[in-house]
This record gives C-alpha cells, sequence and structure tokens, in this order.
C-alpha cells in the first residue's frame, strides 16, 4: 500500500500537523521568488561572456545536429496567434503551475511536501551557481543568427514585462521546475490519465521555451538534470535496487512515494 492509500486512513489533525508552519513556508517561497525574479542582476555583469558561451552551445549543437532552435523560432513566429499563446505561456505558467502545485502538496500531500519544497529550493540554489559561473545568453539576444524574439514580436513584452533572465539560459529553469513539477504531480496523483497529462507539461515548456528563442536545447537537457539531482539530493525520488533474481538492471528510481 502507497503512502498516499495510507494516509487516507489517517485523521485528518494528523495530517495536519505534519505540515511545516505555515508563515515560515511563505517566507521561503517568497525569497524563492525574489531570488528566481533578479537573477538578471547576476547576469547582466557577465554579457560578453554569456555571449561567447552561447556561441559556443550553438557550435556543439550544430556538432551534434541537434541545433533545432533556428527552424523552431522561426516556424514560431510566422504564426503570430501561436507565437503570441507561446510567449504568454512563457511569461506566466512557469512561475504559476509550480507554485499551485506547491501549494496543493502543502494541502493534501504533507508527507511529501518537505521533500519537494527542498528541492525546488535546490534548483534554484544550483541554477544560481552555475548562471554565475557560465552566463548564457538565450537564442533571441544571439547577434547574427537570424532569432526573432516572440515576446517582443508579439506584444507581450510590453504587457508582462521582459523574461527574468536575459543572460542566464544555461540550464533552463523553466525545464528544471517544469521537471520538478511532473514528479512532484505523479506522486499526487496516481491516476493514469493525469500522470500522462502531467508527464506532458515538461514536454509542452520543451517546445515553448525553444520555439520563443529563449533557450537552447542543451538548456532543456541541463534543466531537467538539474532537477533530477535536486530531487535525488532532498529525498523527492529515491533510487531502489531491484530484486536481483527479479531484474538484472540493478536498480529504479522510485517517484510514486511508496514507501
Amino acid at each position: 500500500m502507497t503512502t498516499f492509500e495510507l494516509e487516507k486512513y489517517l485523521p485528518i489533525g494528523a495530517r495536519a500537523r505534519s505540515r511545516p508552519f505555515i508563515l515560515g513556508e511563505l517566507f521561503i517561497i517568497s525569497i524563492l521568488v525574489f531570488v528566481y525574479d533578479h537573477i538578471r542582476d547576476l547576469a547582466d555583469a557577465h554579457r560578453a561572456a554569456s555571449i561567447a558561451s552561447a556561441r559556443w552551445i550553438m557550435q556543439a549543437e550544430q556538432q551534434l545536429h541537434i541545433d533545432v532552435e533556428l527552424p523552431s523560432n522561426l516556424w514560431l513566429s510566422a504564426h503570430h496567434e501561436l507565437a503570441e499563446l507561446s510567449s504568454w505561456y512563457y511569461q506566466v505558467a512557469h512561475l504559476t503551475v509550480t507554485l499551485l502545485v506547491l501549494a496543493y502538496c502543502y494541502w493534501r500531500r504533507p508527507d511529501t511536501y518537505r521533500s519537494a519544497r527542498n528541492a525546488l529550493v535546490s534548483i534554484n540554489a544550483i541554477g544560481l551557481v552555475i548562471f554565475w559561473l557560465v552566463p548564457v545568453a538565450p537564442p533571441r539576444l544571439l547577434p547574427g543568427y537570424g532569432f526573432i524574439d516572440t515576446t517582443i514580436m508579439s506584444g507581450v513584452a510590453n504587457a508582462a514585462g521582459s523574461a527574468a533572465n536575459p543572460y542566464a539560459a544555461m540550464p533552463s529553469l523553466h525545464l528544471a521546475w517544469a521537471a520538478w513539477t511532473a514528479v512532484v504531480a505523479w506522486r499526487m496523483f496516481p491516476g493514469i490519465w493525469a500522470r500522462v497529462a502531467w508527464a506532458a507539461y515538461p514536454v509542452l515548456t520543451t517546445l515553448v521555451v525553444v520555439g520563443t528563442g529563449n533557450h537552447y536545447l542543451l538548456d532543456v537537457f541541463a534543466g531537467v538534470a538539474v532537477a533530477v539531482v535536486a530531487a535525488l539530493l532532498t529525498g523527492l525520488i529515491r533510487p531502489r535496487l531491484r530484486d536481483s533474481e527479479r531484474s538484472p538492471q540493478g536498480f529504479q528510481f522510485d517517484v510514486t512515494g511508496a514507501r
């Protein structure tokens, strides 16, 4: 029986007592949002280095034949309504969906909440260190490659403000947070269709961040890797050994919350 199933048989008061103090959690979330919104203050000081790093990433992707950013960006820019929708998604969904999932986890799954919150904080801490050490300009700010800034073209930038990390593309925190969201939602929602929908969220986010010219494909891979590392460090996902007689593969990752 999973923890989710066991929790249904606990008294409501027992579940509530396991939750952290709400004011402390609101303080942590406020710091999290503040730090994310001010990442640009670190990145702007390294504009020249970020452009050089971006050119290196483009060259590496060309050698690997995975440089899909420009054709994706040009295709999206040619479809104005879709470009506007994608730009709004990039600006709004990232923080909104993440905080809603975190709040729901606090309310419904206090047994998962602490590790989920710690993983999210760790993602941002790791991201800040990488942003400071290796600043990377996004494709839309890379001169000479022909990228179109869809948020400006569609008018979303004027309505919603510019992106929070103009010279901090690597790793993609949009993908790190989307991967985190998928893992936490997977633990909270046992239904197969709910899990499929949440698993599709990082895929949709990948299409948006690449198509709008905000991230490279390697940023996406790096963002997911950061999320996995943070989840492992905080116990949000746990590697567990398989029975050697039943499976020779060695170990698997437990993201269901089963004990």
